[in-house]
């Protein structure tokens, strides 16, 4: 959101001293306020627009539905897979069971 020295000026959380710095520059430095804050305006302008933003959600939230979709459609495909196998081993041990009682 902030690129440093270009639309605002960024320090470490907790740095009293960068902090004291950075408010030194930006009183200090001639016309670097001004600078910031039209590289600002300018940034916001280019990328944040209401039709960027409600896309950017749009798309986000775009991505998180397909991806439960596909979650949700690799679930049941397992299930699937996981209830054919439990039926196949019952027959097969169905199928020896009355073998081994034809044996007998």
């Amino acid at each position: 959101l902030v690129t440093d020295g270009h639309d605002g000026l960024l320090v470490p959380i907790d740095d009293h001293r960068a902090m004291a710095a950075a408010i030194r520059r930006a009183f200090t430095e001639p016309g670097l306020m001004e600078t910031m804050a039209r590289n600002g305006w300018d940034t916001f302008q280019n990328g944040y627009t209401e039709d960027k933003v409600v896309g950017q959600y749009r798309a986000f939230f775009e991505r998180v539905v397909a991806e439960k979709v596909a979650e949700k459609a690799a679930e049941k495909a397992a299930r699937k897979a996981a209830e054919e196998a439990a039926r196949k081993a019952a027959e097969e041990a169905a199928h020896k069971a009355a073998e081994n009682a034809a044996k007998e």
